[in-house]
């Protein structure tokens, strides 16, 4: 997702989404900016939550978010 930024720069006005598309799993807001230039290349964006929180930048950024629930201890 990092060379979001780089795709963007490369692309021609023609040219398709690079992907139909990403499915990120994330907590760290460290993500949001590339997440956001994919939101503008017209390609979805998934991420699925692992932890309990998420940096609020990268949360709304994304297109979808999933919690994902913790392991069950037997």
């Amino acid at each position: 997702c990092i060379t979001a930024a780089a795709i963007s720069a490369n692309r021609s006005k023609n040219a398709g989404p690079p992907a139909d598309l990403v499915i990120l799993i994330a907590l760290d807001h460290i993500y949001a900016p590339a997440i956001r230039r994919l939101r503008l290349l017209g390609v979805p964006t998934w991420v699925l939550q692992p932890g309990r929180f998420i940096a609020a930048d990268l949360y709304k950024a994304a297109t979808a978010v999933t919690r994902l629930a913790p392991p069950i201890a037997a």
